[in-house]
């Protein structure tokens, strides 16, 4: 009986911290990326300047290897993007050039900002 009570307490430890790491993932990749970081992607994406593009507010949705969200240029455009995420050993890194994958919404925008 007491080899299966520390079978089961070990199997629940590894279970919880292994849940415990990642909502920490997803939280902290979060945290790594701000709403300018976001918007530099896009703009790269899209071809506009940085200064052009904003990330509308509520829309980042981050899963554990992605990051997706919607874009605005000066025009009123919106866009969704998203890239992948890796978590290295030095911290957070994206796939491929860095930029986002964004593609215009067709009729829908938002009032020029």
């Amino acid at each position: 009986m007491n080899r299966t009570l520390r079978l089961f307490t070990a199997i629940t430890v590894v279970l919880t911290v292994t849940c415990f790491s990642a909502c920490s993932y997803v939280d902290q990749s979060k945290k790594k990326f701000s709403d300018e970081d976001l918007a530099d992607k896009a703009a790269a994406s899209i071809g506009v300047e940085p200064s052009s593009v904003s990330v509308v507010p509520g829309s980042v949705q981050t899963t554990k290897d992605q990051i997706s969200y919607r874009a605005q240029d000066g025009s009123g455009n919106l866009y969704r993007c998203y890239f992948a995420v890796i978590q290295g050993v030095v911290g957070y890194v994206t796939s491929g050039s860095g930029r986002a994958n964004c593609t215009k919404l067709e009729g829908i925008s938002l009032p020029p900002r």
